[in-house]
């Protein structure tokens, strides 16, 4: 029958090792970017599913890097985690003279 981490029936998905013991049973050793019993997971999907680190109604989108997740901010909010208001560059009223102050120019 052979063994359950041989190469042609390893079961460890994403990059996962096999670790068979002496009775025959088997577990995987998942990378840092997957969970699961067999590695199957991204655990960026777990990130965004069950505690959403994203503020002020941003998306959050899983990714397989080492940030795990990037957080798409609505308009008017930036920064890791949407958590900044974006401040124009009117802000301050930098016109003088009855001037008209355009954000971005």
């Amino acid at each position: 029958m052979g063994s359950p981490c041989d190469a042609q029936r390893n079961p460890c998905q994403n990059g996962g090792k096999c670790n068979e013991d002496e009775t025959g049973n088997y577990d995987c050793t998942c990378d840092a970017l997957h969970t699961g019993i067999h590695c199957e997971t991204p655990i960026s999907n777990q990130i965004c599913t069950t505690a959403p680190p994203c503020l002020n109604g941003a998306t959050c989108r899983p990714q397989l890097t080492e940030q795990l997740y990037e957080c798409v901010c609505p308009p008017g909010y930036k920064g890791r985690h949407c958590e900044l208001p974006e401040i124009g560059d009117c802000s301050s009223n930098p016109c003088l003279n009855d001037g008209v102050c355009v954000d971005g120019t």
